[in-house]
């Protein structure tokens, strides 16, 4: 973070996450994450575990130092440099307390030896001094972003009473600690004692080491979400065809029914119409007959009522004629019986749609090409115009053989020219992961058998090259 972006988000960065004010004594809990001292203390009265304390952001636990004191917990130096570059920053709107004095001024100065705020009184004591003769002081209102990052890098002091004056120097690696000289002398006699400056760049390099794998692991991380990603959409966009197909499947499946339906009242609708057609017809000649016998019937009757003895006598013949002619039918004139019009169900075909499911969801474990495996004689040896056999098998991520529908394999016989060097090349798929490839070489000498392996989601080839008729190990690889 550059300097300009690091003042323009400086109080966030020095407000603690548990009161939200300036930290005041800032620790580093093992989980990086820094509270003000009081606030943790507060934190951990309130918890239930002694030995241990849980961080109020990250919730990790970690031991309380030996001691039993929160205190002992390591100091951040660097956020106290922070919180005096806060201060400095905003001297013109707040005042800042003398290290020495505690007078709060507006107009104080900056000692980068003492790490501490001189009020303009209190300066002129600091200046007396001849062992500060050396020390830069710099007035508030003159600081420039390069002083801000020079109050960042100053020297840090050891906290233990009485040694405030005194920087830390040194590194124990017994107690794997930063120590001041009289620290040394006093709290670590006997133990492995380095330059600080000198373990900290030692600890930069294995540190530097880290993050690399960190970063290289994390790379690895994001690609491996990436591919999950895709895995996904491809798997949405698979289930979305999936449905498709189930829709125009079952579509298909009712327009079948419904053409079925079609015909079955189309065939309803002609042997109606066949029938209407027959019984019109006995209607008609029906109803002329009723037209005669009436007609008839009305001339009869009104001779009886009108006519002459002699009439009557000479007319009486012709009606019987009449009369004869109409009565060719039997008197139960009433046609044949009309034919029954039912349908008939299918019973097999309701059972079946009721028994069976249109389909089913299968989840089919992807085939893949680094561990799919030929194997067989005729990978190892193979005699001209005879034939030879192998098998490849295709296997999942865990090396299960697995099989799927949309998995399409190809092989290749070629010479050193390049031309196909083999007949009857035959290659039968078992419908399990397994697949049977037989084929003739035409001739002897060096030949290259290339078989590739296509599947929705990858394709592969794989080649083995022989001599004469000696043929040596299969190599797998992917090609995506």
């Amino acid at each position: 973070m550059d300097i300009k972006t690091l003042l323009h988000n400086l109080r966030e960065e020095v407000s603690c996450p548990v009161c939200t004010n300036i930290y005041t004594d800032p620790k580093h809990l093992p989980c990086l994450h820094s509270f003000c001292l009081q606030c943790l203390k507060h934190w951990h009265r309130s918890s239930h575990g002694r030995d241990t304390i849980r961080c109020p952001k990250c919730q990790a636990v970690s031991r309380v130092p030996d001691s039993g004191d929160l205190k002992d917990l390591p100091t951040s130096f660097y956020l106290n440099g922070l919180i005096d570059v806060l201060a400095i920053k905003e001297c013109k709107t707040s005042q800042v307390g003398c290290g020495n004095c505690q007078k709060k001024s507006s107009h104080s100065s900056y000692c980068f030896q003492c790490c501490m705020f001189w009020c303009k009184e209190c300066l002129i004591a600091h200046n007396i001094i001849q062992s500060n003769k050396d020390h830069r002081v710099l007035a508030l209102k003159d600081f420039q972003e390069k002083d801000y990052e020079d109050v960042l890098k100053r020297p840090l002091f050891c906290s233990k009473q009485r040694h405030e004056k005194e920087e830390l120097k040194y590194f124990c690696k017994n107690c794997e600690t930063a120590a001041c000289q009289s620290c040394v002398l006093i709290h670590h006699a006997g133990h492995a004692i380095l330059h600080l400056e000198e373990e900290a760049e030692r600890q930069k390099m294995e540190l530097k080491s880290l993050i690399e794998i960190q970063k290289y692991d994390l790379q690895a991380k994001i690609n491996t979400l990436g591919r999950l990603n895709e895995d996904c959409i491809k798997f949405i966009q698979r289930s979305e065809d999936i449905k498709g197909q189930v829709q125009k499947f079952v579509d298909n499946l009712i327009a079948t029914i419904e053409t079925k339906k079609q015909n079955i009242l189309a065939a309803a609708n002609d042997e109606t119409k066949r029938f209407l057609e027959t019984l019109t017809t006995q209607k008609m000649e029906i109803d002329n007959e009723i037209k005669i016998i009436e007609s008839s019937l009305e001339k009869a009757d009104t001779i009886l009522k009108r006519s002459t003895h002699a009439e009557v006598v000479q007319l009486k013949k012709s009606f019987e004629e009449i009369f004869q002619g109409t009565q060719s039918q039997p008197k139960d004139c009433y046609p044949e019986k009309l034919p029954f019009l039912a349908f008939v169900e299918n019973p097999k075909m309701l059972s079946t749609l009721n028994a069976e499911e249109i389909g089913m969801i299968q989840i089919a474990h992807q085939t893949k090409a680094r561990q799919s495996v030929a194997e067989g004689k005729g990978l190892e040896e193979a005699i001209a115009n005879r034939q030879a056999h192998f098998s490849l098998t295709t296997r999942d991520s865990k090396g299960r053989q697995c099989y799927n529908e949309g998995d399409h394999v190809t092989a290749e016989i070629i010479d050193e020219q390049g031309r196909d060097c083999a007949t009857e090349l035959k290659i039968i798929d078992n419908k399990d992961g397994l697949y049977q490839i037989s084929y003739s070489p035409r001739n002897e000498g060096r030949c290259k058998v290339t078989i590739k392996f296509l599947t929705g989601m990858e394709s592969f080839s794989t080649s083995l090259e022989s001599r004469e008729e000696r043929m040596g190990s299969l190599i797998i690889q992917d090609l995506c």
